[in-house]
């Protein structure tokens, strides 16, 4: 058998049973014992630990010997997942009477002969820590030894999926009573806020400009002043102080944090900007002036979708920061040139926001003292924050470097997009190639572009989300059962008193309407 120029044969072994020899032209290499592949199970099996990881992610099939100490835990596994090079080799393990077993098990999936990114697809879809006790991620070592680039492209991408999955789980338990009464709260907000669906596509043929509070931000404040009239603006929530500061309005921002000191960065002058809000946003972000409501993975935003005529639209990006859901706003708007100002993931020039921020500001005003200055809090916090970790030069976190390589993944499947980073002062991503403000504004009309004008278009033609999930249509649907389940859903792993949680969905006078 063939893959890419590498043969590989199966060998009687002194046991009995076969074992697979791979061959790299005048080199050869078993991926299992010569004498007895059938003892190796026992080597192996003292690693697997099901009361801890439901999860299991395999590096290296082969003909499956080391995976044989499975057969009296598989059923106490959520899921197995086996990821081999070769193709084709299913076949001879189903027919072994020594593993054939993981082929009876619905718990087990096969990944046969995938590349680095179809691995990473099915990875992402697969690996879930809500759902589940933990993951556990072994390597066959022969496997690893006869295909090392390959197998160290997917554990780095199994690694980085489980950290990132992770990350979300301790987010959203840490916060869970927080999203939920944020959601719950905001369900009686809809009078005068749109469906983010209504500006899917909306913009196609022009630029944009996406500011996040990165440190760099306030190096181009005076060009993005200078250029506003030929561009829109979409600035996340943390920017906006330092984006006034400038003397600039931008066209729309970004709030998605459900935390109550999201009021740091909303309170400053917005002028005209129109909020891109979730349900799950704390309630402060649901402003007198109209916005556009977009739906995540909360159960209570899923039930409100299930509920309404229509479908109400997302900019969920699944990267797990405000900037990659305010990208992905500007994407699914259809923006064909997109800018991103202040996405540094770094702290350059030992800087930990941008000058004008809210947290700037805070420490300028609140912590300035003689012994302890701005810039000394900004290099302490830098020191502990960071517990001084470096990359290409540049102190940051762990968190940034996660947020950085989920945006990155998110670009790398927009390549029909022009998307660039303008002059960072930090770690550049990979999929926004590097330019100059003014590199990236020369191939934009120089004319002003009638901004008014189209925002009113598009708000004559919307529709609030009232109109389609009024409320006289959604508290019919909370029964106490659905009330239940939405509850248990809301609370990972059930850590919350869902009893406490239910009263309070059952006290928002609204549901008695």
């Amino acid at each position: 058998m063939v893959r890419n120029g590498i043969t590989y044969t199966l060998q009687k072994a002194k046991d009995g049973y076969h074992t697979l020899i791979v061959h790299f032209g005048d080199r050869s290499i078993p991926l299992h014992s010569t004498y007895r592949p059938s003892e190796e199970g026992t080597v192996f099996k003292n690693r697997f630990n099901p009361d801890k990881y439901d999860t299991l992610v395999v590096l290296g099939a082969g003909l499956g010997y080391h995976l044989s100490g499975l057969i009296a835990l598989v059923d106490r596994y959520r899921r197995i997942i086996i990821i081999e090079y070769l193709k084709d080799l299913e076949r001879e393990i189903a027919k072994n009477p020594l593993t054939s077993f993981l082929f009876e098990c619905p718990a087990v999936l096969f990944l046969s002969g995938p590349d680095p990114i179809e691995a990473e697809e099915a990875l992402a879809d697969l690996i879930d820590l809500e759902s589940s006790k933990g993951v556990q991620l072994l390597e066959h070592p022969a496997s690893v030894r006869a295909f090392p680039e390959y197998y160290r492209m997917v554990k780095a991408t199994a690694e980085k999926i489980i950290n990132r999955s992770a990350g979300n789980f301790i987010t959203k338990s840490r916060l869970s009573r927080r999203f939920f009464k944020n959601a719950v709260i905001n369900l009686g907000c809809f009078d005068i806020h749109f469906p983010f669906a209504h500006l899917i596509g909306t913009c196609n043929g022009h630029t944009v400009l996406v500011a996040a509070a990165g440190p760099s931000l306030s190096d181009n404040l005076t060009k993005i002043k200078d250029y506003s009239l030929c561009t829109f603006i979409i600035a996340v929530d943390s920017a906006l102080p330092v984006l006034s500061a400038g003397g600039i309005i931008p066209d729309f921002y970004v709030s998605i944090d459900p935390q109550p000191y999201v009021f740091e960065h909303l309170n400053t002058d917005k002028g005209t900007a129109i909020p891109l809000i979730t349900l799950t946003s704390h309630p402060c972000a649901f402003a007198p002036t109209p916005g556009f409501l977009s739906l995540n993975t909360h159960p209570v935003a899923q039930f409100l979708q299930e509920a309404a005529t229509l479908d109400i639209g997302s900019f969920h990006s699944a990267t797990g920061s405000v900037a990659g859901d305010a990208l992905m706003a500007a994407l699914k708007m259809g923006f064909s040139r997109i800018g991103l100002l202040g996405f540094d993931s770094a702290f350059p020039r030992y800087e930990t926001y941008s000058r004008s921020s809210a947290y700037q500001r805070r420490w300028g005003i609140y912590a300035n003292d003689r012994f302890s200055s701005v810039e000394s809090r900004n290099f302490n916090y830098i020191m502990h924050a960071s517990g001084a970790l470096m990359q290409n030069g540049f102190h940051t976190r762990r968190s940034l470097l996660s947020y950085r390589n989920a945006i990155d993944d998110m670009l790398r499947k927009e390549a029909k997009r022009t998307v660039c980073t303008i002059a960072p002062a930090g770690l550049p991503l990979s999929h926004a190639p590097l330019c100059t403000f003014e590199d990236f504004m020369c191939h934009c009309d120089a004319q002003a572009i009638q901004k008014k004008i189209l925002m009113k278009s598009l708000f004559a033609k919307a529709s609030t989300i009232s109109t389609h999930a009024p409320l006289s249509a959604i508290t019919p649907l909370l029964s106490n059962e659905v009330m239940q389940r939405i509850v248990e859903a809301s609370f990972p792993s059930g850590k919350d008193s869902t009893i406490d949680a239910l009263n309070f969905f059952k006290k928002q006078n609204y549901l008695n309407c």
